[in-house]
């Protein structure tokens, strides 16, 4: 989303423009099966750009879209002596999944689930900034959601999907323009393989609450039974099947305590 980078033969030399930098990346993936766009964004610094992929493509294949993005970079500033040398604390990645398939309750359902997670998973990037950031909100700081929600069932469930918070940490205001939600909270990985493996696990959250949950009820049931273990409940439910490096990152990354579940645990 956000590269830092330097000049590495000479800090005086002048570096593209932003219009320039967004078209140099652009152009190394004509004719390329992955397609990806740089492009400027409200939420980016004037020196940032955002990478943003052409279409979409199957969890299988994320490590291979990030590649061949990363490289796209390192190949369009490289001409002028920049190199990428890290992340930046402004960096972020954002992950849409599709929702095409979902009833308006499946939605409901997710956002109910989202909401007895988000005070752990938003904080996964190991800075507390994550959690007061103007472009990633969680959901409860806003009231957003439910103000939508609300609405949509008091105008006998025609819903106003504009209503959504486009800046919460999971946006869904793109359900009706696009066909999904986009999980905004994810961290500048350093690691490509981390990276995937964060989109990977945004994608079976969404099919997880699809297919496990008739209603919101039956959600916060699931908690309760699960002690309100969101970690357990990412790793042994919702991806079983998760790389063990990306279990350490969570583990290492993710808060101790939950004081969301707790509230919930209590009541």
């Amino acid at each position: 989303r956000e590269f830092k980078v330097v000049d590495a033969v000479a800090y005086n030399r002048q570096s593209p423009d932003q219009a320039v930098l967004s078209k140099l990346i652009s152009d190394k993936f004509i004719g390329r099966s992955i397609k990806a766009n740089a492009m400027r964004d409200g939420s980016l610094s004037a020196l940032s750009t955002e990478m943003v992929t052409g279409s979409g493509c199957h969890p299988g294949t994320v490590h291979e879209m990030l590649s061949s993005m990363i490289n796209a970079c390192k190949d369009a500033i490289s001409p002028y002596g920049l190199v990428v040398v890290g992340k930046s604390p402004r960096a972020s990645t954002h992950v849409h999944v599709s929702v095409k398939d979902h009833t308006i309750i499946n939605l409901i359902n997710l956002m109910v689930f989202w909401d007895l997670i988000e005070d752990q998973i938003v904080l996964l990037g190991g800075d507390e900034l994550r959690s007061s950031n103007t472009y990633c909100r969680k959901g409860s700081d806003t009231d957003s959601n439910y103000t939508a929600v609300s609405s949509g069932v008091a105008a006998r469930g025609i819903f106003s999907m504009i209503q959504f918070d486009k800046y919460n940490a999971l946006n869904f205001q793109p359900a009706a323009s696009r066909g999904t939600v986009e999980f905004r909270f994810w961290p500048c990985f350093e690691s490509i393989d981390i990276a995937a493996d964060a989109a990977v696990l945004s994608s079976r959250i969404v099919a997880f609450v699809k297919e496990k949950f008739k209603n919101p009820k039956e959600v916060l049931d699931f908690f309760k039974d699960r002690n309100y273990d969101v970690l357990g409940v990412l790793i042994d439910d919702v991806h079983p099947t998760m790389p063990e490096r990306f279990q350490d990152w969570l583990k290492r990354n993710a808060p101790e305590k939950n004081s969301k579940t707790q509230r919930h645990q209590v009541e």
